[in-house]
């Protein structure tokens, strides 16, 4: 999946190899190997390159990629965090917002991978329905955040 990406990332000319180098600190091996599914990059490096891709379209397309194959559905439970989270003001340059979403998916990624290797090898035991409940708890709470965060952004209508 993340090699699909990085493709259309340099087929739409939105960023380089040479780029993608300089934003992760990792080398062009690496970055083909994951182009070619032989590897995946880390979340530290998905986060590097959201955050430091020079193209905002970049920054837009590679968020979107990731999220566009999570079979999911969210239905948004209230967050006690939220009246800590209004008193403290809005993220700093949209990086609090962009570490909830990722954290979000890293979650999700953990619940896939959970699921379908306990489904797949050994059946879905009590650990890891017990894990797989944990990790899905957790990737809603960063997203009821991540809700709450673009809220204070919602266009006001006159």
């Amino acid at each position: 999946m993340f090699g699909s990406i990085i493709r259309q990332l340099l087929d739409r000319k939105l960023t380089s190899i040479k780029e993608i180098e300089t934003v992760t600190g990792r080398g062009s091996s690496t970055i083909y190997r994951w182009m070619d599914e032989s590897s995946q990059p880390s979340l530290g490096d998905v986060r590097s390159l959201v955050g430091g891709l020079e193209k905002p379209e970049a920054r837009q397309l590679l968020l979107g990629l990731l999220a566009s194959d999570l079979p999911i559905v969210i239905e948004w439970i209230d967050d006690c965090a939220s009246e800590a989270a209004e008193q403290a003001g809005p993220p700093r340059d949209g990086h609090e917002l962009l570490e909830q979403t990722l954290l979000a998916l890293d979650c999700i990624s953990h619940v896939l991978n959970e699921g379908h290797n306990a489904i797949r090898e050994r059946g879905l035991d009590d650990e890891s329905f017990t894990a797989i409940v944990e990790l899905t708890d957790q990737a809603v709470r960063h997203l009821t955040r991540t809700r709450t965060l673009l809220q204070r952004y919602r266009p006001q209508t006159p």
